[in-house]
Parts: structure tokens; C-alpha cells; sequence
């Protein structure tokens, strides 16, 4: 199982079928929800803006891998969803501020 199956299906757990795993991975490169989908709805973007805290840092990171996103691109992408109002992530934030 892919590590974007294990976030993706953690996401979705409390909502079901809601986000799908390439548009999980399409954030992840581009570094923002601002990207066009036809299966990104707003709902989908609600769940994936609580990913840094619903998730653990290491598994962001093996996504990232996996998504073949970069970490300035992933984190940018935390710094816009605590911008729109999702909590941050102390854990992440630390697990990043030496590389960035």
C-alpha cells in the first residue's frame, strides 16, 4: 500500500470517498489547493487543509517522496492552509525548520 493511500484513506475515514489520491499528490507538487480537478470539490479541500495535523510528519514527508513533490513545494502548501485557517503544526514545523 502506498504511503498517499494511507494519508488519503486516513483523511477520508470520518467523510468517506471525499479526497482522491491524485489530487492528494497534485497539492503536494504544486504547493497550493488552488489547482484545477474536476474531482478536487470544496469539501476535499476542507479535509486535505487539516493534513499536517491529521497526519505525522514523517508520513507527509514519504507522500512527498511518493507524490514526487518537493519540501519548499509541500510546505508551502502548509503555510497556505494555516493562512486559510487550519491549525498548525508545531511537529511539522520543527520536523522542517532545519532544511527550509
Amino acid at each position: 500500500m502506498s504511503k498517499i493511500s494511507v494519508a488519503v484513506g486516513h483523511l477520508n475515514t470520518p467523510y468517506g470517498n471525499v479526497v482522491q489520491e491524485e489530487d492528494f499528490a497534485a497539492v503536494l507538487r504544486a504547493g497550493t489547493l488552488k489547482i484545477e480537478s474536476d474531482t478536487l470539490t470544496p469539501s476535499a479541500v476542507a479535509i486535505i487543509s487539516g493534513t499536517f495535523t491529521e497526519n505525522t510528519p514523517n508520513l507527509m514527508i514519504m507522500c512527498m517522496h511518493e507524490a514526487g513533490a518537493t519540501l519548499e513545494s509541500v510546505n508551502r502548501l502548509y503555510v497556505e492552509t494555516v493562512k486559510e485557517g487550519a491549525y498548525p503544526s508545531p511537529k511539522w514545523e520543527a520536523t522542517v525548520a532545519h532544511f527550509l
